[in-house]
């Protein structure tokens, strides 16, 4: 999963990747975790912004990779 700042670099080049399509939620989990286990950051794509969610929501996801 993308950290909160790969999806920030991810959305700027959105058009470039291909654009994203929400499946049934329109936030994507990122691997950036809160101080409480059980807590870490998600990204919406509508507004381009972060939050937190609890671990056992449903969020959309989106592997990468780094090379």
């Amino acid at each position: 999963l993308p950290s909160i700042e790969e999806w920030d670099i991810l959305y700027q080049n959105k058009d470039n990747i291909g654009g994203f399509v929400a499946v049934n939620y329109d936030y994507y989990w990122s691997s950036t975790e809160e101080t409480i286990a059980t807590i870490a950051y998600i990204f919406y794509l509508t507004g381009d912004t972060a939050d937190v969610n609890n671990k056992a929501s449903k969020c959309n996801v989106r592997a990468v990779r780094d090379f």
